[in-house]
């Protein structure tokens, strides 16, 4: 199976505005999920991971199929 992804942000990238309110200076980050304990042990928040969307029947599911790529389904043999 491939690698899951999370995605993050770290505190030090929000800005303060002047009315209150708050914003990122950058997007959030892609995190692999393997590498999450060290991110939050660095003060980064987590905002949502593949591994709460999807259980390993729905990425089975999505797995690329294995068919020849050379193929032509419509050529016709003489």
């Amino acid at each position: 199976m491939g690698i899951r992804w999370a995605v993050a942000f770290h505190p030090d990238q929000i800005q303060a505005l002047p009315d209150g309110r708050k914003r990122l200076l950058v997007a959030p980050m892609q995190i692999a999920e393997h590498c999450l304990p060290a991110a939050r042990g660095q003060g980064w928040v987590v905002l949502g991971m593949d591994t709460g969307l999807y259980d390993d029947r729905i990425l089975k599911a999505l797995a690329p199929v294995d068919v020849p790529l050379q193929s032509n389904p419509r050529r016709y043999e003489d």
